[in-house]
């Protein structure tokens, strides 16, 4: 018997950014697909649905090349690095601390 290999689908950056927030938010059953093409083939459903919210909200938009089948909008990859950075401190802010 051969072994197969499965190679991991190729997402471009922002669908596997999409991916692994959609796969953050997994359910037990979800956990059940460790590969990436079978959780997105059996969590269509909720997949289509998580982004039917976050469309309305202008943080992805449909695409038809993606595998997810959606991709993330410029401002929600905005919101994901400003949370990475953390709070903007003022000039002012700054120098205070810079004396203290």
């Amino acid at each position: 018997m051969k072994n197969k290999i499965v190679e991991k689908p190729k997402f471009d950056p922002a669908t596997e950014l999409l991916y692994l927030i959609i796969r953050k938010r997994a359910t037990l059953d979800s956990l059940l697909h460790s590969e990436p093409l079978e959780y997105i083939a059996a969590m269509r459903r909720g997949i289509d649905g998580g982004c039917g919210l976050l469309r309305w909200l202008k943080l992805v938009k449909p695409n038809k090349k993606s595998v997810l089948g959606w991709t993330p909008t410029r401002r929600l990859l905005q919101l994901i690095v400003a949370s990475q950075c953390g709070p903007k401190i003022s000039k002012r802010e700054y120098d205070e601390v810079d004396e203290e």
